[in-house]
């Protein structure tokens, strides 16, 4: 669950019960920049420190490194679209993810038969 003690000041907070007196009814704290949603999944991982050492010095936030790996590999198996990655890391923007997944090589399979299909459908949009 998302602590909203330690969330940066710029975060929207929703939740889907009752507010309490005097809120609206989506709204926990008016705030600008990403939305988080309380109802979260949470995930916990055992790295040893055999291994949580390399990681470390390659990384200057594991946490974020693991998060963005799994965002990365969700989009490439198909598992997330753009806008989900995009949700998980917290990005403003499409370009903002289109930018992460460019920078981590996580493009989806496009093979010659898809170049071949595309280019069928562009001549027969342009007549």
């Amino acid at each position: 669950m998302l602590n909203i003690a330690r969330a940066p000041p710029d975060v929207k907070f929703y939740f889907s019960g009752s507010p309490p007196a005097g809120q609206s009814k989506h709204r926990l704290a008016t705030v600008t920049g990403p939305d988080y949603c309380l109802a979260a999944m949470n995930v916990a991982i055992e790295i040893p420190e055999n291994v949580s050492g390399p990681l470390r010095s390659c990384w200057k936030d594991v946490p974020r490194g693991v998060l963005e790996a799994v965002a990365a590999e969700a989009y490439r198996s198909g598992a997330l679209t753009t806008h989900q990655v995009g949700e998980l890391l917290g990005h403003g923007s499409r370009w903002e993810t289109e930018s992460f997944l460019k920078r981590v090589q996580a493009y989806l399979p496009y093979g010659e038969d898809d170049l071949e299909r595309d280019l069928a459908a562009l001549r027969v949009a342009r007549g």
